[in-house]
């Protein structure tokens, strides 16, 4: 990638819409890169930036107390910028080296700065896949024939359950089963009362069947 791409991708991410001061952004954070590298571990940012970035990669070693606070105070008096907006810029341009370099070289420049101007480089992750989840299509099963003892078709008592339920209205057994019952026991009131008659005789006699025959 030549610079004037390298400095339009800057001005995409956010950064200065000017070429002449994303230019500068660059140089800016190339010079506090070298300054904490030895001239052998440069090698990662000459094999990615262009040729004409080169010059800023020939620095002496010179390692800042603040490495991070040193760069965003000559971001902040070069271009005029915020603190807060020092350090998005200095993010910016950071990101926009990070893409041009390998994947071996961006964790080996990581590995070797100090931490805040390390974490420049660093890529963001990708985004996760926001795609719609297929939904499955169910094709409904023939629903099987109900059998005798499964009782109403759709419903979950069996048949022994819904006669049971039948029968529990009112008295024990349900009001059919409650009237046979007393016509049985009536007729077997009466029974008792003729067994009683035949033991003891006709009616209104002081002997009874046993007197009668002897």
């Amino acid at each position: 990638m030549g610079l004037a791409k390298l400095v339009d991708r800057v001005a995409a991410l956010g950064g200065p819409s000017e070429p002449a001061a994303g230019r500068r952004l660059l140089e800016l954070l190339l010079q506090a890169l070298t300054a904490e590298l030895h001239p052998p571990d440069r090698a990662p940012l000459r094999a990615g930036l262009p040729q004409q970035l080169h010059p800023g990669l020939e620095g002496g070693y010179g390692p800042a107390l603040e490495p991070l606070d040193a760069l965003l105070s000559r971001l902040s008096a070069e271009l005029a910028l915020e603190a807060g907006a020092a350090l998005e810029q200095a993010s910016i341009a950071g990101r926009a080296v990070g893409e041009l370099l390998s994947a071996d070289g961006r964790r080996q420049l990581i590995r070797r700065l100090p931490d805040g101007l390390g974490a420049l480089l660093e890529l963001p992750e990708p985004a996760a896949n926001t795609g719609r989840r297929q939904v499955q299509r169910v094709t409904p099963r023939e629903l099987p024939r109900p059998r005798l003892a499964a009782g109403r078709p759709g419903s979950e008592h069996p048949l022994s359950e819904a006669v049971a339920d039948r029968t529990q209205s009112g008295a024990v057994g349900g009001p059919d089963v409650a009237r046979t019952a007393h016509t049985l026991g009536g007729y077997s009131d009466e029974r008792d009362r003729q067994g009683e008659s035949l033991a003891t005789g006709a009616p209104g006699s002081k002997r009874g069947l046993g007197d009668a025959e002897r």
